[in-house]
């Protein structure tokens, strides 16, 4: 179980980047992430007896972001509300754009580098260099093994690499 203290520091850590990772997932509809983090917190709270805590908490709050986003993007779809393409809100100066203001010139190249990398890399490459999740929290998040975590972020860096170098940013 999961102690009370433990609860709001993870609440306190995770808030913003899990808000942050749930309207990239959403395509920028605010209402569905919010409504996609509140299910998080819920699913937390109910599952807090049979959590043990520590590394892997990280990685359990993004795996059920993953599921509540998919099923809440469904819904959504189903009453007809319509979650834009990411590059529709990314370009807008909605209120999208305070959650990225601090930094806001490093967080656009790690976006645009994001786009041009292949589908397959974008999930670790957000995880990994956005987000900060270390390789076991990947693994974790993604159900894939560390040796395949370690293998996709070299793809990544080397595609990276092949960006940079062709001046494409």
């Amino acid at each position: 179980m999961i102690e009370r203290e433990e609860l709001e520091r993870l609440v306190a850590a995770n808030a913003a980047p899990l808000y942050r990772y749930c309207l990239y997932k959403l395509g920028g509809n605010e209402e569905l992430a919010e409504q996609t983090v509140s299910d998080v917190w819920l699913v937390l709270l109910k599952k807090q007896r049979s959590l043990r805590g520590g590394r892997d908490m990280r990685a359990f709050l993004y795996r059920t972001a993953d599921r509540c986003a998919a099923h809440n993007a469904e819904e959504a779809r189903r009453r007809n509300v319509r979650v834009a393409p990411l590059e529709e809100w990314r370009e807008g100066d909605g209120e999208a754009d305070e959650y990225f203001k601090d930094s806001r010139d490093e967080e656009l190249i790690a976006l645009s580098l994001e786009e041009k990398l292949p589908r397959g890399l974008r999930e670790i490459y957000r995880m990994r260099f956005i987000e900060n999740m270390s390789l076991e929290e990947i693994g974790s998040a993604t159900g894939l093994p560390y040796s395949t975590v370690r293998y996709r972020i070299e793809m990544i860096r080397r595609e990276v690499k092949k960006i940079a170098d062709g001046g494409e940013l």
